[in-house]
């Protein structure tokens, strides 16, 4: 064993030597030594240009003297930049710059090593005191804006004024966000957490305030809280911030408040029923939509009350849905000038879809509230209690019943099939919901039974492939679950969904086999006659965009192959043949490369690898072909599709997409894009037990692969921070939560806030109360007054970096210290006057 490791002591000491002695050369110049000497002292990254103003000699000069490699090297992805931060090669420099005899080992010892970088690094610390005084960070040196050489003043006492002032410089600042969103906050926060490790003292405590501070300085006041923001907290247990900022949405706010009555609810907080109260107070005269936006979420927040709370609220919910359709035959939103027939249409049916699931759910609480079972709903029996619907003759124990009659009268006033189709599918996934230990329902289960068979056969005779999957994810309780619709089916209805499945896919598979033109009724054409004419390949192809692994994932794992195989071969064959044509596909067709890349997704799952590479190539050729300025979202699409393959060569395409998508800068920024991203991350990191396809995905998951997907995720979400997209930061919390990942949920929801540009009114409660106590501490007597020792300082700043705010035991810095009390006191108040 000693024969083997010799060779490889050797090489390393070879490499080592040749290392020192290129370092050695170079410290043999004047100019070397100085430049080693800085690279040394800055423990960070320079560049080129901040060498040569540091020096006093041309940039030129200094590219040409330093290495590419070695104990000083060239940073990698930064041309011009290099750094020396190996400890051994500090060790050299020391021992080089050191004159006179010196012993083994000195050169280790942190004295020795502060004593010959210091004139080296005095002139660093000049160079930024010059920027903030004299020269403007504009016209300073980049190692003055960068994160490294900032971390390295934390652990420097003697810098630690220097570093405050710094990073508190309101321009510099300014400057570092203008360039990069959110880096001169993190730089405040990171800081403020080191100086708070080392807090010993009242002014350290002073310096940790002042850089929070200077952190809630840099985020704007002046913008409104995104919609359905607040539940996302009450979802966290954080109930307290949630109503604050549910009262500050600009509009809406008994909807608000009723989602977070939903939340709170689902969370199991005791003020739920409360809350949900609150909102409904609220409601005087509202407009139709409001009405039945906040009766779904009280129905659905009876779902997880008591009896008595469930049945009054759900009452209340089916009651709120009969206001809002009171003055039919007039729609809601009829009063708009202008609005065209197909308008008027698709806005009472949005109404109708709305209330009829809102009905289902309500129905659904009665009757787990209720724990009486008045027997299967056979269709005789429905049309019985319709009839007593309309008479309003129905008992008290037919609540839950009378609600489901309801709902389904409202689908069937939906005009157009293909969404009749998909709001009965709805209403059947939300009759097989159970959120107690009671036994199933038969009433609700024949219903749903009977419902679901007619959302089936509707979709079926649309010959609509979307229409199909849509009722087919319903069913399979694959579709998304949110505040709108918080639970999946306990018992998916796989047979049925199977069969809408197996449908959407042979259309996809056989386009001829028939289909539905738009605006054709029921018996105006033959459902097995010729699909719409005229179509291209590729229109074939981007039809399928979205639908084909949403198909196959409804399916039982056994007839996948069957079924979604054929599929993926028909767009793979129709794709290819448009690419073939000239010119590029046509902006209808653009979703050829998410369509391609799903045929690649469902290739791979069933081994066959070699045609599973092919369409992934073939998709990153359709991107190619995408105008680039609408390439972006199509680049987000094919991430989503193949983000879970596991042949390598696949998986590089989704890898290709999301940086094309990341770096992409022509036409408009889509912030659905990066959203898409970050979505398909994060579902495959955490599947929902429910949705099909999901586990399977998320076990196939290596863990280095898991590291790529988490940087993709880091990344898209960086983007939408950068340009401020609360609304999808909000959409990306909400699923975060909902699949059980508070850590990032939480996270999520804070940028969403920050990019919103609203105060935590919760924080600023606390603040005025803090000062407040802060106030009254004066009037005490000084002979009572405490003292904070280094272990008692270092708690407070603790909590302080915590919440991100000067808070816990102002009143004690006051009387400890009043002169930095009434600094920081006054700090505080400036910024909440702001």
């Amino acid at each position: 064993m000693t024969r083997e490791r010799e060779p490889l002591l050797v090489v390393d000491e070879r490499a080592d030597d040749a290392a020192h002695a290129e370092l050695d050369a170079l410290m043999r110049t004047r100019l070397g030594a100085h430049l080693s000497g800085l690279l040394a002292a800055a423990e960070a990254p320079l560049t080129a240009a901040d060498l040569g103003r540091l020096s006093g000699r041309p940039a030129a000069d200094v590219a040409a003297l330093l290495p590419d490699a070695g104990d000083i090297r060239r940073l990698p992805g930064h041309p011009g930049t290099w750094e020396l931060t190996d400890p051994d090669a500090v060790a050299r420099v020391v021992r080089n710059l050191h004159s006179g005899p010196l012993p083994d080992g000195a050169e280790h010892r942190a004295p020795i090593r502060e004593l010959a970088l210091t004139p080296f690094r005095s002139a660093l610390l000049a160079a930024v005191d010059s920027a903030r005084t004299e020269w403007g960070w504009a016209a300073a040196p980049e190692f003055t804006l960068s994160p490294a050489f900032v971390r390295s003043m934390h652990g420097r006492r003697a810098e630690r004024q220097a570093l405050v002032a710094t990073l508190s410089d309101p321009a510099r600042s300014r400057l570092l966000h203008a360039r990069h969103p959110g880096a001169a906050r993190e730089q405040l926060l990171e800081a403020a957490a080191d100086l708070a490790g080392a807090t010993a003292s009242t002014g350290d405590l002073e310096d940790v305030a002042t850089l929070l501070l200077a952190a809630q300085q840099l985020e704007r006041a002046d913008g409104a809280v995104p919609r359905r923001l607040s539940p996302v907290f009450a979802l966290l247990g954080d109930t307290e911030r949630a109503l604050a900022l549910a009262r500050l949405v600009r509009t809406d706010v008994p909807i608000e408040l009723a989602y977070v009555a939903l939340a709170a609810a689902q969370s199991g907080d005791a003020r739920a029923e409360i809350i949900a109260d609150s909102a409904l107070a609220l409601l005087h005269d509202a407009a139709p939509g409001a009405l039945l936006r906040t009766a779904q979420a009280i129905a659905g927040a009876a779902l997880y009350l008591s009896a008595g709370a469930a049945r009054r609220l759900a009452a209340t919910a089916h009651r709120m849905v009969e206001d809002a359709f009171a003055d039919a035959p007039t729609p809601p939103h009829a009063e708009v000038a202008g609005l065209r027939t197909r308008q008027f249409r698709a806005s009472r049916d949005h109404e109708w879809a709305l209330g009829a699931t809102t009905l289902a759910t309500a129905g659904v609480a009665a009757i787990q509230a209720s724990g009486v079972d008045t027997g299967e709903l056979s269709t005789k029996k429905l049309a019985k209690l319709r009839k007593k619907a309309d008479t309003g003759e129905l008992p008290e124990v037919g609540a839950g019943e009378r609600s489901i009659v309801a709902a389904r009268d409202a689908a069937h006033r939906i005009d157009d099939e293909a969404r009749r189709a998909v709001v009965l599918a709805d209403i059947a996934a939300r009759l097989a919901v159970r959120t107690t230990a009671s036994a199933p329902s038969p009433a609700l289960e024949a219903a749903a039974d009977e419902i679901a068979e007619e959302a089936v056969s509707l979709a079926s005779f649309t010959r609509d492939a979307e229409t199909l999957v849509a009722v087919a994810r319903l069913l399979s309780g694959g579709a998304a679950h949110d505040g709108d619709s918080p639970e999946p089916p306990a018992r998916p209805d796989l047979a049925r969904a199977a069969r809408a499945a197996r449908l959407a896919l042979q259309l996809i598979a056989e386009p001829d086999a028939g289909g539905r033109r738009d605006g054709d009724r029921p018996g105006d054409r033959d459902p097995d006659g010729p699909r719409t004419e005229g179509a291209t390949p590729d229109d074939t192809a981007a039809a399928a965009a979205g639908l084909l692994l949403a198909a196959a994932r409804a399916l039982p794992a056994s007839e996948r192959d069957e079924w979604a195989v054929p599929a993926a071969r028909a767009i793979v064959a129709a794709g290819s043949t448009r690419l073939t044509r000239r010119p590029p596909p046509r902006p209808r067709s653009s979703g050829a490369p998410a369509a391609l890349a799903e045929a690649a997704a469902i290739l791979g799952s069933a081994g066959a690898v070699d045609e599973a590479r092919a369409a992934a190539q073939a998709a990153a050729d359709a991107l190619a072909r995408v105008p680039a300025p609408a390439r972006a979202r199509r680049e987000a699409e094919v991430v989503a599709a193949l983000l879970h393959a596991t042949d390598d060569e696949v998986f590089a395409v989704a890898r290709a997409a999301a940086d094309a998508e990341r770096d992409g800068v022509e036409g408009r920024w889509d912030a659905a894009a990066p959203a898409l991203v970050a979505e398909a991350g994060i579902r495959l990191r955490h599947p929902h037990d429910a949705a099909p396809g999901e586990a399977e995905d998320a076990a196939a998951l290596t863990p280095a692969r898991a590291a790529i997907v988490e940087r993709i995720i880091t990344e898209s979400v960086d983007a939408l921070r950068h340009h401020d997209a609360a609304t999808q930061l909000t959409t990306l919390a909400d699923m975060s939560v909902r699949r059980v990942d508070p850590a990032r949920a939480r996270r999520l929801a804070t940028e969403a806030l920050q990019a919103a540009h609203v105060r935590d009114p919760l924080l600023v409660q606390r603040a005025e109360a803090a000062l407040e106590a802060a106030r009254a501490a004066h009037a005490t007597p000084a002979d009572t007054a405490p003292t904070l020792d280094s272990r008692a300082a270092a708690g407070i700043a603790a909590s302080w970096v915590a919440a991100s705010y000067p808070l816990d035991r102002l009143d004690d810095l006051v009387l400890a210290d009043p002169a930095v009390g009434a600094r920081v006191i006054r700090a505080i108040e400036a910024d909440l006057a702001r």
